[in-house]
Parts: structure tokens; C-alpha cells; sequence
């Protein structure tokens, strides 16, 4: 799964973090900065850069494409 980001302004993602604590805990957080929204990053990269482990990861990823937050790329 290839991800990016879809934020607008900083309000947006601090709002974001705020969800993404809310619900997974502040570790999460660091999955959230790991995905960039510029290009598109994978749950392996991200679980690399995050130092947590893929299946949370994807979880989180499932939370935020749900409530917006990301565009996943489908092959």
C-alpha cells in the first residue's frame, strides 16, 4: 500500500495528530510524520523511519485513509 498525505494547512495536521493520539497513542504520531505529502511512501518505509512495527502501521493507515488524511496510490 503507497501512501501520501492530504493536509492543507497546519491547522489540518495539527488536528490530525490530535485524532491519530486520540485513538493509537503517541507513537502514532510518529507513523503520521513518517508519510510525507509530497510523494509516495509504503508501510515498510514508514515502519523503518517510525521504528514500529508494519502491522501497526497499516492499522494506522486504515484509520487515516477512513477519516481522510491520506491518498493511497492502487496498483
Amino acid at each position: 500500500m503507497r501512501v501520501k498525505k492530504i493536509e492543507e494547512s497546519y491547522l489540518q495536521k495539527f488536528k490530525n495528530q490530535i485524532r491519530i493520539s486520540k485513538t493509537f497513542g503517541k507513537d502514532a504520531i510518529k507513523i503520521y510524520n513518517a508519510v510525507s505529502k509530497d510523494s509516495w511512501t509504503d508501510e515498510k518505509e514508514v515502519a523503518k523511519i517510525a521504528g514500529i512495527d508494519e502491522s501497526t502501521v497499516l492499522k494506522v493507515f486504515e484509520f487515516m485513509e477512513k477519516e481522510g488524511m491520506l491518498a493511497v496510490y492502487k496498483e
